[in-house]
């Protein structure tokens, strides 16, 4: 037992440095999108396996701007031409999270809305195109199955055409083996066995 509790921890080990020692970090600037702003950041990915993560760092966000907005939020320009929003962000915050998406930029925009669903005020900061070799072994999530109505109600059996167990189907065996769980399930075993017996 003390062998196996050692090799499992070994392995555990192992994967997570294995893990680790392959992790790629690429750091990109935040750099003021025109001329009024001071602001400026940092975009830090990391590249381990399938899984691509950021962390935005940014500073000297302007006051509330006029016929904008109080929020920035941050923004994944996708190779689409679209823009993910990551999330809001504040003056000498970071924002951490995992790409779900791939993305040729990150930019900071001030929004009238927390959560817009496009891009509405104007960019206060951004990187420079990130290559796509960031993302390249980057998997993005299967989208959830949806449920398909059908015609008729479904048996309680189950879809037409699946198996079912005899003597009573699950009833039986699900009574077996809440009894099997139990202090005398062995018991139960037995006299089973001894009635089959005799009436044979």
């Amino acid at each position: 037992m003390k062998i196996l509790v050692k090799l499992l921890t070994f392995a555990l080990i192992s994967s997570f440095w294995v893990v680790s020692a392959s992790a790629q970090s690429n750091s990109f600037d935040l750099k003021k999108a025109a001329d009024q702003y001071k602001s400026s950041g940092t975009v830090s990915i990391t590249k381990a396996g399938t899984k691509v993560s950021y962390s935005i760092v940014v500073k000297d966000l302007p006051s509330p701007l006029p016929n904008a907005g109080v929020y920035y939020l941050v923004w994944a320009l996708t190779p689409e031409g679209k823009a993910a929003n990551l999330g809001p962000i504040t003056n000498n915050s970071e924002l951490v999270g995992t790409f779900t998406t791939k993305a040729n930029q990150i930019f900071i925009s001030s929004e009238k809305e927390r959560f817009p669903e496009y891009v509405q005020g104007p960019r206060i900061v951004q990187t420079d195109t990130i290559p796509a070799t960031v993302f390249d072994t980057m998997t993005t999530a299967t989208p959830t199955p949806k449920a398909v109505a059908t015609d008729s109600a479904v048996p309680i059996g189950g879809p037409t055409g699946a198996p079912e167990t005899g003597f009573g189907g699950s009833i039986l065996i699900n009574g077996v083996l809440i009894s099997l769980s139990g202090i005398g399930g062995v018991g139960l075993l037995l006299s089973l066995r001894n009635k089959f017996l005799k009436s044979y």
